[in-house]
């Protein structure tokens, strides 16, 4: 496990998935990423903890890297987060980007209805 996002947030893409169809839910979670991934950016630069983070994101690498050499079965180890080190301040709720996306991916499908995301993944 990587522990990477929450169960609601999980929740709310199959919600989204489940009311619009499996491509426009995979749609929706393709664009919410890139929003969510901006926004952490400018929070992180806004708190100043960006080289903290890019510290952490270091020693965690080098800690996935050791541990996958080494086949080290421990969960522990491929934390990235750690609430009890960590806090809080660097949490991003993701209902804000899942918006963003939603939205986005509805426009997208109101304006060009033949094309998706995926179709422009999928395409040779």
């Amino acid at each position: 496990a990587i522990y990477a996002i929450g169960a609601g947030n999980v929740n709310l893409f199959c919600v989204i998935g489940g009311f619009y169809g499996t491509a426009f839910g995979i749609q929706t979670t393709l664009l919410s990423f890139p929003v969510a991934a901006v926004f952490s950016i400018i929070l992180l630069v806004q708190r100043k903890q960006l080289p903290k983070r890019l510290f952490v994101l270091k020693s965690y690498i080098v800690k996935l890297s050791i541990a996958l050499h080494y086949k080290k079965n421990d969960p522990d180890r491929y934390r990235y987060y750690d609430k009890d080190t960590d806090g809080r301040e660097e949490c991003l709720h993701m209902s804000l980007p899942i918006l963003i996306g939603f939205v986005a991916a509805k426009v997208l499908t109101f304006y060009y209805p033949g094309i998706t995301i995926l179709s422009l993944v999928s395409s040779n």
